[in-house]
């Protein structure tokens, strides 16, 4: 009989292991199309209209927000589970914290320093630091979601 509940036990954690696994590459690919949109709307911003960088990246990280919610609860989390709107109202709570705390200190930290340093484009130095931003966005979020949103009763 121990020697049942053990290999179920050890199914259970390779299953659990394997869909956590390939929760992760959805997230990846979520959160590269969230990230394309947050790059178009971004340099649109700032290269064509000349809006300002900070008001510019709370407009595109808006957007690719937007995005995010959706698929995310559709297709990396599954969230199907309680209230809807308690999902989406800590959905905004962790992901305007990492865009708009997180993200945008990041971004201007990496592009005052880039700037000043270096000789480069400024095109180049705003998706350089923005790509920074992301990246530290990117490891706030999938906690905040996993453990907080669309987290599984």
């Amino acid at each position: 009989m121990k020697r049942k509940l053990h290999r179920a036990a050890k199914l259970l954690q390779r299953r659990t292991k394997r869909a956590s696994e390939y929760q992760k590459v959805r997230f990846g690919f979520v959160g590269a199309i969230n990230t394309a949109v947050d790059f178009i709307v971004l340099n649109i911003l700032v290269g064509i209209f000349g809006v300002p960088l900070i008001p510019s990246n709370v407009a595109s990280t808006t957007a690719a927000m937007i995005t995010s919610f959706s698929l995310n609860k559709k297709i990396v989390f599954k969230g199907n589970e309680g209230s809807a709107r308690r999902q989406l109202v800590l959905f905004f709570i962790v992901t305007l914290s990492a865009i708009w705390l997180v993200q945008s200190t990041v971004i201007l930290s990496v592009y005052t320093f880039l700037d000043n340093s270096t000789g480069l484009h400024e095109a180049v130095i705003l998706n350089i630091a923005k790509l920074a931003g992301i990246s530290a966005g990117l490891i706030w979020n999938y906690i905040g979601y996993s453990r907080f949103v669309f987290r599984k009763k």
